[in-house]
């Protein structure tokens, strides 16, 4: 504690441990000019038998009244200051969590106990060698700025006692370069990094939120505060003309508990010999026995498909729901209408060069392959075959899945609309979540981490459910 005559609360319990399992705490640390209640959107997403406490600063929140000069001048001295609050609590596996200037101070609790430290979890932190930028003449941000600069060079060449998990946005601009991988020097026990689509804040978007959560509750160590995660196989169909290799990247990408599935049907790849399906019942027929022959009793599942993919996708999580010994977390399609949508335009009936056209405008996209004159009349024969399975689909059934479906579509695709996407709350008694990414109809070719961190997103909340 500090010498100051009034007694300083640097702590406060947010959300207390409760309901059964393993319990833990997380202490949480905001950004330069914030109080901890500005990270409960995202810490109300950890599980319920992990605490949640924050560090406030002065000049904020239930400390508003008190300037930042009535705090010790020695930095050090506010990091014994909150450890010593934290060690009256009963005791906990703990793991750190700061964003921005706040992960400055959150290292330095760990780096100065590090017995009370399970896990540390650092939100787009700034070098560690460079200090905290800012202008520290901003209202408000002064004192933060100073204490993280003074904290900062401290910290710096200190060998953190536990593995460090490092958060960033895609798009932070006040994290550029390589400035995050600078805490590997002082990460010796091991160093996870991942980037989220977005800003400075990115952490605080709801598609994030579930994500940044189960990194920090993945920082408690295995026999601590949660369970390994489980796993739940994504069985991914093709859209017209793919084949199963177009996921294989997928397997390196997919965040931890998920594990990708492709399905490969005939007329492509190891099978292009074979015959491809005209008719969409035959193909998921297929492709339900191929993947129910990968699955042990009790597998958690999830499927997915773009385009054609989608509805092949929709019809196969149907046969899945009503499979015994299967669960079936849900489903997510992608630049797709309802599956009672039908296409006005067909393309199948067309001439070669008139079909590619026609495929090219519905797609807003042509793979090179079909440029070349030998290796197109391989490969229409396939697509001619998936193009013509789509315009003819119809729905088996009328009846709504039970488990939640996940629509994405491209923000700028100008085959699929917004509207048409949240068409899928027909097909689900569950709940139904729209998203946007980056790109036009096939942005699936250049989005694929950010669609795989959505997915398992939606998929956890859907467990927790």
């Amino acid at each position: 504690m500090t010498d100051n005559k009034s007694r300083k609360e640097w702590t406060a319990v947010l959300r207390p441990a409760r309901g059964a399992g393993p319990h833990g705490r997380v202490v949480a640390v905001p950004n330069a000019g914030a109080g901890p209640n500005s990270l409960l959107p995202l810490l109300k997403r950890l599980p319920d038998s992990i605490e949640v406490v924050g560090v406030t600063l002065p000049g904020r929140e239930r400390r508003y009244a008190e300037t930042f000069v009535d705090m010790p001048d020695d930095p050090p001295a506010v990091v014994r200051a909150v450890l010593g609050e934290l060690r009256r609590m009963p005791a906990l596996p703990t793991v750190y969590f700061g964003h921005s200037m706040g992960s400055v101070l959150a290292a330095a609790l760990a780096l100065e106990a590090p017995d009370l430290c399970a896990g540390l979890v650092l939100s787009a932190p700034p070098d560690v060698g460079a200090g905290v930028p800012g202008d520290a003449g901003i209202a408000g941000y002064a004192g933060d700025l100073t204490l993280g600069r003074r904290l900062a060079r401290l910290n710096a060449g200190r060998a953190l006692p536990v593995p460090v998990t490092v958060l960033t946005g895609e798009d932070d601009a006040l994290v550029t370069g390589p400035e995050p991988a600078a805490w590997t020097t002082y990460a010796p026990a091991g160093r996870r990094q991942r980037s989220f689509p977005g800003g400075h804040f990115y952490l605080l978007d709801p598609i994030n939120g579930d994500a940044v959560a189960a990194e920090i509750s993945a920082a408690f160590p295995r026999n601590g505060a949660t369970p390994p995660v489980e796993e739940t196989f994504l069985i991914c169909l093709p859209f017209a003309g793919a084949g199963a290799s177009f996921f294989t990247p997928w397997q390196d990408l997919a965040p931890e508990g998920l594990r990708i599935l492709p399905v490969q049907l005939p007329g492509r790849e190891q099978r292009f010999v074979e015959p491809p399906h005209t008719d969409a019942t035959a193909a998921v027929d297929e492709a339900y026995a191929l993947t129910t022959a990968q699955l042990g009793e009790g597998a958690r599942v999830a499927v997915f498909g773009h385009s054609l993919g989608a509805v092949l996708a929709y019809e196969l999580a149907h046969r899945l729901e009503a499979t015994p010994g299967v669960r079936l977390d849900g489903l997510v399609v992608s630049g797709s209408p309802g599956p009672w949508t039908r296409r006005a335009d067909h393309a199948n009936d067309l001439p070669d060069d008139e079909f590619v056209a026609r495929v090219r405008t519905f797609a807003g996209y042509s793979h090179v392959a079909l440029e070349d004159p030998e290796m197109r009349a391989l490969l229409l024969p396939t697509l001619r075959a998936d193009v013509r399975m789509h315009e003819t689909y119809v729905p088996t059934s009328d009846r709504p899945l039970s488990a939640p479906i996940t629509s994405v579509r491209g923000r700028d695709d100008e085959l699929v609309s917004a509207v048409e996407a949240a068409q899928w709350a027909w097909a689900t008694t569950g709940r139904l979540t729209t998203a946007e990414l980056d790109g036009g109809h096939m942005y699936v070719t250049e989005r694929a981490e950010a669609l795989l961190r959505l997915a398992a997103g939606e998929l956890r909340t859907a467990r927790a459910r």
